[in-house]
């Protein structure tokens, strides 16, 4: 196990020690075997459980007893505690009781109850099995609680009472203190009462209209654990069958921590890939691999490209519409033609259009879709080149037609989109030339024939995006011959900023409203504003201190490991083609808009590029240049036009870019002006690898496996980044062309069906560079005997016991150059400028301001009739998690976005209901609400619920205080006029 899976250990004894764990452990079994090269050697089998009983809760057995077999080691194994990132080990008692029933036989009992869709429709289901799937209690305490919920069920509803569950779980993951579980759930069920009502989830449909209510499941080599539902973002399968989404899954593949699943070195996986992940994956006999949830059989259904590369894909389970049955293998047959294709991960990739996501928009008529060539030509060498690769245009008429799609894009006005139409894919772009209603697409668009689906789907549009730097981009451009002071001093102003957003209210309320913290309902940034305003501080109340100290500390973390170093001189856009032939070769046009939505063209010599980098020639230096205001190109804005003339198409030279949506990024800063410009990477084009028969779902979930074993593009990146920092040519030495290389072919994966070897990596030290190391906590040598190349040793990617070493290029120079410690200790000098203590409570303070404010209006203050429905209405509302001060992990990124969608929910139906009827009613309704989070009242560590309340409560007192101004301002006016 990795420490930072350790939540706590502790003795009871001079044998026994207790791990208690945040996940499940990596399990391996290990075996001498013989090699006739290499003779005897260990082996490790990576397994789901230490034996085959235990392999049915592994995924939920977080507490191990490690019993010493010498007692005198003992105390050795205590004093390691708080060393090296070991959690302190600290002497407790502990009680072992055995279970009253058998895992398996309560197990099996709980799930034959809930096969009966009568008595447990699937909502409901679904959470009493995550209660056990995801560990939070045994089977045999859910199975006492089945009377309760199905009276909860014919009382409240299937949705409703799911809803209940949801939170109930959440509850008892959060502490239940050693209550009876009924007693908890009672009182959850009477807490939700007042907020899970019919008209909450209709408020929430109406608030996401582009979205659907997705249950997920998330696979490990331990477990299968239940999340959600949440909101997704939608795509054409599911708008199809939008009455039916409780019968589709999103189901993730992974390692415990929620990180993406990745072979270890000299480990064999092979039982965790096939019995754990493609069991479940392929339909086929004879696994016949499934899911079954709550008496549904979900099977696999498809991947879209960016969930295959998340290791993410849906499942459903069929259904009837019409009288006709709807399975997995129905539905992609309904997407088109796919008889054709032959390589498992190109019809994979086809089939999944349908799964990206995207938002619904206009209709297209038969007589209106155009199909036009591609520009297309032979280079200096004889090779054919296109242009025009994955782009199309569309008329004036049409993108109003978009703008009707929906507010947000009709106050956009954006005059590109990346999209999905039919059979088709890529971007389309504005050509005012074009007369009527028409949408003209390419042939290197058209992916599939056979659609039916004849409406523009949107997966998104031109808009103007912030340039960031990143690990391998700053190694790149350090060894094309960007200065170390540029990176360090881009660096150093970012922190800054950081800092100067601790400094007064408004410049931390900006700093809110451009990082999107909280939701937008309760108008955070704002209330910043508003307490200065009426002579208060929020540094005064620690909630609120904490929530500004925690958003910042998060961009610095971003900035310290992951070199995400804002330019303020660069933009990142969307590309598209010139279709007037006006740029000439090395030419582009940028027609942006900066902060204020103002108009901004940029020229003169620029860098461009396009992630992710390894090659040299992956960062080009070109002319940005103006275009006549008569020029059909001067609508396009937010997007980069790429030239149509010259030997080879620019964007192919970025890292092999095209037309069909991949982002840009365009540095106008002087000091990231290069001497001069490396080659482009050219890589000989292969032959797919195709299957003689018709591809079938079995092909597809194989080859969703393989991809799992193979997706090494992180490793390569990573190693890249580690030849590069120790050898003196960097990104020039051949190890690092060769992974260049090897990067291409890894992108390339999934639509020819040719793997990268890992055998062939290029050897690098054991060591590593400490700007790799994971937090602050690790020790770092001087010694140059480290950075000693040990093929034998060579590709131990997870050592437990990590040796790093300091890199004297400049991402290590970026890495020490940044202290948190420092930081937080400077911006809360900041933010508490004297040493005065905190005032007894902010919100105490703000309760009193209201009161006086009511009774200068004439307003009677009857909170006290509201405090029942405030202590039903409160609910403890959180934001964003934030762990140690190590990087989180995907699992945690994942968790703090699911919580943080499910707060701003909860959030926006919270500021309806404190909305009455009347003025009146709404201050008193938050008043009462205030007053259940007053220090002496209980449960007054709520602090976020009473700072729901009062975002409610200023915006009311605003409006009253402008309304009284008016009046007084009248009421002199009038004076005046009758004193004349």
């Amino acid at each position: 196990m990795y420490y930072h899976s350790i939540y706590q250990i502790c003795t009871n004894s001079q044998s026994d020690i207790f791990f208690t764990l945040i996940s499940a452990p990596r399990i391996y079994f290990t075996k001498k075997i013989s090699d006739p090269q290499t003779g005897e050697r260990l082996s490790r089998d990576r397994v789901s459980g230490v034996e085959d009983a235990h392999e049915a809760f592994a995924g939920f057995s977080l507490i191990y007893k490690v019993t010493l077999t010498n007692q005198t080691d003992h105390p050795k194994v205590v004093r390691l505690g708080k060393k090296a990132g070991i959690p302190p080990i600290n002497p407790k008692t502990v009680v072992s009781e055995p279970a009253s029933t058998h895992f398996v036989l309560a197990f099996t009992r709980l799930v034959g109850a809930l096969q009966d869709h009568q008595l447990f429709p699937f909502r409901p289901a679904f959470q009493l099995n995550a209660l056990v799937s995801n560990g939070i209690v045994p089977p045999e305490t859910v199975i006492k609680l089945l009377p309760r919920v199905r009276m909860l069920i014919l009382e409240v509803g299937e949705i409703l009472a799911g809803g209940m569950l949801e939170r109930f779980g959440q509850d008892l993951i959060h502490g239940s203190e050693g209550r009876p579980i009924l007693e908890i759930l009672e009182e959850r069920i009477a807490r939700m009462r007042t907020i899970l009502t019919p008209q909450y989830f209709e408020d929430q449909k109406k608030n996401h209209t582009h979205m659907a209510f997705i249950h997920r499941m998330m696979i490990t080599p331990t477990g299968v654990f239940s999340y959600g539902p949440n909101w997704e973002a939608s795509n054409r399968v599911l708008r199809q069958y939008s009455d039916y989404h409780d019968y589709f899954l999103r189901v993730s593949f992974c390692e415990e921590d929620g990180e993406q699943f990745q072979n270890e070195p000299r480990v064999n996986a092979r039982r965790i890939l096939t019995d754990q992940f493609l069991n479940r994956l392929d339909p086929a006999p004879p696994r016949k691999g499934a899911l079954v949830i709550a008496g549904r059989r979900f099977e696999f259904l498809g991947f879209s490209n960016s969930s295959l590369k998340s290791q993410t894909c849906w499942y459903m389970a069929p259904f009837e519409i019409e009288g006709r049955r709807m399975d997995a293998g129905t539905v992609v047959r309904s997407l088109g033609d796919f008889s054709q294709i032959r390589t498992p991960g190109r019809y994979a990739a086809r089939v999944g259009q349908a799964f990206s996501d995207t938002i619904g928009s206009v209709l297209v008529d038969a007589e209106n879709e155009v199909r036009i060539s591609d520009i297309e030509r032979n280079d200096s060498t004889g090779k054919l080149r296109n242009f025009s690769d994955g782009i199309g245009k569309v008329s004036g008429k049409m993108v109003e037609r978009i703008w009707e799609t929906s507010e947000t894009i009709g106050k956009a006005m954006p005059t590109v989109f990346q999209i999905r139409y039919a059979g088709a894919k890529g971007m389309i772009a504005l050509d005012p030339t074009l007369k009527g209603d028409k949408l003209c697409l390419r042939k290197s668009m058209i992916k599939f024939e056979g659609s039916e689906a004849r409406n523009i789907e949107l997966c998104t549009w031109a808009s103007r995006l912030p340039m960031f730097l990143n690990r391998p981009l700053i190694k790149v451009l350090e060894d094309l011959g960007v200065k170390d002071n540029t990176f360090l001093q881009l660096q150093n102003d970012a922190v800054e900023r950081l800092r100067d957003s601790s400094k007064s209210a408004a410049l931390a309320a900006n700093f809110l409203r451009r990082r999107g913290v909280s939701s937008s309902c309760l108008r955070l940034p704002w209330l910043f504003e508003g307490l200065k305003n009426v002579g208060m501080d929020f540094w005064d109340d620690q909630f609120l201190e904490r929530a500004l100290e925690l958003s910042l500390l998060m961009d610095l973390r971003d900035i310290k490991y992951r070199g995400r170093i804002p330019v303020k001189y660069g933009v990142t856009l969307i590309g598209v083609l010139d279709e007037t032939k006006y740029l000439e070769e090395g030419e582009i046009y940028v027609n942006t808009e900066d902060e204020d939505g103002k108009p901004e063209r940029i020229e003169g010599r620029v860098l461009i590029t396009r992630s992710p980098v390894h090659h040299p020639g992956d960062v080009q230096m070109v002319n940005a240049v103006n275009v006549p205001s008569t020029s059909p190109l001067r609508p396009l804005r937010n997007a980069v036009v790429f030239s149509q003339k010259g030997d080879r198409p620019l964007p192919s030279m970025l890292a092999g870019g095209d037309l069909d949506g991949d982002l840009y990024n365009i540095i106008y800063d002087s000091r990231f002006c290069l001497s001069k410009n490396e080659n482009p990477a050219e890589y000989p084009s292969v032959k797919p690898i195709e299957l003689p028969h018709p591809i079938e779902a079995t092909d597809v979930a194989n080859f969703f496996v393989d991809f799992i074993e193979n997706n090494l593009l992180g490793l390569i990146s990573n190693r890249h980044l580690v030849i590069a920092d120790q050898k003196k040519e960097g990104v020039f030495h051949p190890d690092c062309l060769k992974l260049a290389e090897m990067a291409s072919t890894a992108v390339d994966f999934p639509k020819t069906g040719h793997k990268v070897n890992r055998k062939d990596f290029p050897h690098a030290s054991l060591a590593k560079p400490d700007f790799l190391a994971p937090g602050p906590r690790v020790l770092v040598s001087k010694n140059k005997l480290l950075h000693e190349q040990r093929e034998d040793d060579d590709d131990v990617e997870h050592l437990i016991v990590q040796s790093w070493y300091l890199s004297e290029k400049i991402l290590g120079k970026l890495y020490r150059a940044i202290n948190e410690d420092q930081f937080l200790e400077d911006i809360r000098h900041s933010i508490r400028l004297e040493s005065r203590p905190r005032p007894k409570s902010l919100l105490e303070r703000l309760y009193n301001f209201v009161q006086l404010q009511m009774s200068a209006a004439g307003i009677p203050l009857k909170s006290v009739d509201w405090i029942e429905f405030a202590e039903d209405l409160r609910i403890s509302l959180c934001g964003t998690i934030i762990g140690g001060r190590d990087k989180q992990t995907k699992r945690q990124r994942d968790l703090s976005s699911n919580m943080k969608d499910e707060f701003n929910g909860l959030a926006e139906y919270t500021v309806d209901l404190l909305k009455g009827e009347t003025r009146e009613d709404t201050l008193n309704k938050c008043m009462a609400c205030l007053k259940i989070c007053l220090p002496n009242r209980s449960d007054s560590d709520k602090r976020s619920f009473g700072w729901v309340a009062s975002s409610v409560l200023m915006s009311e007192v605003d409006t009253l205080q402008k309304e009284q101004r008016r009046s007084e301002r009248l009421r002199q006016l009038h004076s005046r006029r009758t004193a004349r």
